[in-house]
């Protein structure tokens, strides 16, 4: 083991290299650290140091910089301060939460609620496109996808949106995403089965539209004027119209 002159606890949190826009968040990101403690031999070369402390203590990758550093960083956007500074912990990670605050708690706990977080708004995101709601369909998206660059389901349904719009070009790019962040994942096959999901909740919200009619409508049912959808059908499309594969 490397004779580090610090440790993990001897380091500060404050910054993170990235400036962030709300549609990009939330997310775990890099942390940017100041020594905390005077050693008495002041070290010189931070870039091996941190590299140790990851290798060695378990402390999430990010960069050791100088206050003068760090105020370059600044001023060049190239970074955002975190105020108050956070204590160093091995196992942790920063992220960001839509409201642009940083938080800071052990990995396995964080990657977790963000992959709930990126889930959620995928599934959201697909009763937006059956509605009809492409962009804040995409919107969605790309939230999830902020939160984990993972998440297949959050691929596929962006994927669909464009498909509805017709961007051909931006599906395409969106296979080739999925085939490196999720390599497992048929794209074509998970593509069609929200196609087909979505094909038979277009299905139901017409029969529904339908039975919420009738008795507004009985007496052109009465009179032979409007048919009346068999109802084994009606619960057949119901039922399919709710079927997809999981692809997580």
């Amino acid at each position: 083991m490397t004779n580090n002159p610090i440790s993990v606890h001897d380091l500060i949190i404050v910054a993170y290299a990235e400036r962030l826009t709300p549609s990009l968040l939330p997310r775990v990101v890099r942390p940017i650290y100041h020594v905390s403690a005077k050693p008495d031999s002041p070290p010189t070369d931070l870039d091996q140091i941190a590299l140790d402390l990851v290798c060695e203590a378990g402390l999430e990758p990010g960069d050791i910089v100088t206050p003068q550093e760090l105020d370059l960083l600044i001023e060049r956007e190239h970074a955002t301060r975190v105020e108050p500074p956070i204590t160093a912990q091995p196992g942790h990670v920063l992220w960001i939460d839509p409201d642009f605050k940083p938080n800071y708690g052990p990995k396995a706990e964080v990657v977790g609620h963000l992959m709930s977080w990126a889930d959620e708004h995928a599934h959201q995101a697909f009763e937006e496109v059956c509605a009809g709601h492409y962009d804040k369909a995409l919107e969605l998206t790309q939230t999830a996808l902020a939160a984990d660059e993972q998440c297949n389901i959050a691929i596929i349904v962006a994927a669909l949106a464009e498909s509805e719009l017709g961007h051909d070009e931006y599906v395409e790019l969106l296979r080739e995403n999925a085939e490196v962040a999720c390599p497992g994942v048929d794209f074509e096959r998970a593509l069609g089965q929200y196609r087909k999901q979505l094909e038979g909740r277009r299905k139901l919200a017409g029969y529904t539209s339908t039975y919420l009619g009738f008795d507004v409508r009985g007496k052109l049912y009465d009179e032979g004027l409007v048919g009346i959808p068999q109802r084994q059908n009606y619960e057949d499309e119901l039922c399919e119209a709710n079927k997809v594969e999981s692809f997580q």
